[in-house]
């Protein structure tokens, strides 16, 4: 359906009642993206091509979601429909400018008539009703209610487009370069668009604050009785990777957000976690012509599966290894120092990496003087393999070193007398001085003479 994504997807047996609307007409858009310029045949620079032979997803990237460390993609950076996906950034929004999130939202009838003529998917909320906060928020996230996205917006901001001005500031603090909202739920607009790249990084935003979180992660949500409604209605997650009676049910997966329209074809941005490694990832377009039956989850889970069995969480650094030693100058013991790092590291690299074959590029001050406390950061290491880096973090001194007092004052000297400006006036100082002498001892030598003159004159 147009800007539609609904459980509908898949069908359904969850207890209670699931109030999205599905009936939204499919747009005629045509084209595959906003910029053709990419060809979705072109080489795909996953590192494992063997495991990727049936992907329909022509749009994808997949990165650890601790670190942001990017592990696979294709066509990352061409600019593409987000559809529905868009409301991980209302909901960011959203959150970040919501007081109480118990207070009352009320439906506006004429946006409600006009999402519904245009097709939207709907969460089931009707005109006029008054809503929490806390349930509109689950009608953004779960059924994709567009109904909701407006109705958050016009309380927080008046309007719509003023709520759509702060979703683009928010991506532009993302650096989100290539993305750009027209509206806060991604029915089919042409200057509405981002990449699978930029989505990845305002998915990873989210993801890391807790309170957006909890609505990403939950797969069914049941609503206190409204205004309009006296009964209890259960809201549910059109994220088929987290419905358990779902085939596409996928245990490891934490929260995720779909988006399906006809000229965005079916997509999906999730999050996966297997022990202590955990997985972002962005499929997009998985064309609804050719895939009928939607695939973006299968996609989903074949690319996660791959992750899981080719990479590993290790810890490659710890915070207790000499990583370099450095001279500390006006030292009052000894003159070198350790440096240590200032945490352990930990990253995501391939199964068969050996950790001591990891290359480090190591950066110190250019010049180190005491006093010195123990943690004080003097440097930095690198730790990168085959051109892929995994992590940098801070090199710190190991222990503390105590300045000596005379060595202290003699820099100061030697730092006083090396100043250019200092230099220049000793120099002129000196030739005065060297002038003075010449002019003392030239009137000396005439005083002599006048007395010798007297003299020989008596």
């Amino acid at each position: 359906g147009n800007g539609t994504d609904s459980a509908a997807d898949e069908s359904s047996t969850e207890a209670g009642t699931d109030m999205s609307r599905t009936d939204g007409a499919d747009d005629d858009e045509s084209g595959n993206s906003i910029d053709e310029a990419a060809d979705t045949d072109q080489d795909i620079t996953f590192s494992e091509t063997a495991q990727l032979d049936t992907l329909n997803s022509p749009y994808a990237i997949l990165m650890d979601a601790s670190t942001g460390e990017v592990l696979a993609e294709q066509n990352a950076d061409t600019q593409m429909y987000p559809a529905s996906m868009t409301k991980i950034m209302t909901a960011v929004v959203g959150l970040e400018n919501l007081s109480d999130q118990n207070e009352t939202i009320t439906i506006d009838r004429d946006t409600y008539d006009r999402l519904y003529t245009e097709g939207a998917s709907l969460a089931g909320f009707g005109a006029g009703d008054e809503v929490k906060a806390i349930d509109i928020l689950y009608g953004v996230m779960l059924p994709s209610g567009a109904e909701c996205c407006v109705g958050l917006a016009q309380h927080l901001f008046g309007s719509e487009e003023n709520f759509v001005a702060k979703m683009n500031e928010k991506a532009a603090q993302l650096g989100a370069e290539n993305t750009h909202f027209a509206n806060t739920h991604g029915l089919q607009n042409e200057e509405h668009y981002t990449t699978a790249r930029d989505m990845a990084s305002i998915a990873k935003a989210a993801f890391e604050n807790e309170t957006v979180l909890k609505y990403l992660s939950t797969s069914v949500h049941e609503i206190a009785p409204t205004n309009k409604t006296p009964e209890k209605r259960t809201l549910v997650t059109t994220n088929s990777l987290m419905r358990k009676n779902s085939e596409h049910y996928y245990k490891y997966c934490r929260a995720g957000k779909t988006g399906t329209t006809t000229p965005a074809g079916y997509n999906l941005v999730s999050v996966a976690q297997k022990g202590d490694i955990e997985f972002l990832l962005v499929a997009m377009h998985v064309d609804k012509q050719t895939h009928p039956t939607n695939t973006v989850f299968s996609d989903s889970r074949s690319l996660y599966n791959w992750a899981f069995d080719n990479y590993k969480s290790v810890k490659i650094l710890e915070n207790t290894e000499i990583v370099t030693e450095v001279k500390v100058e006006l030292s009052a013991k000894g003159d070198h120092l350790i440096l240590v790092p200032e945490e352990n590291v930990y990253s995501v690299i391939p199964v068969d990496l050996d950790v001591s074959t990891i290359n480090r590029d190591v950066k110190t001050n250019e010049k180190i003087f005491a006093p010195v406390t123990e943690g004080d950061v003097l440097g930095s290491v690198t730790l990168s393999k085959d051109g892929v880096t995994y992590a940098t973090v801070n090199l710190v001194a190991g222990s503390s070193v105590e300045r000596s007092t005379v060595l202290y004052y003699l820099h100061l000297i030697e730092q006083f007398f090396s100043n250019l400006w200092v230099r220049i006036v000793c120099i002129i100082l000196g030739i005065l001085v060297v002038i003075y002498i010449i002019i003392m001892i030239s009137q000396n030598k005439r005083r002599r003479r006048k007395k010798l003159r007297r003299r020989i004159r008596f």
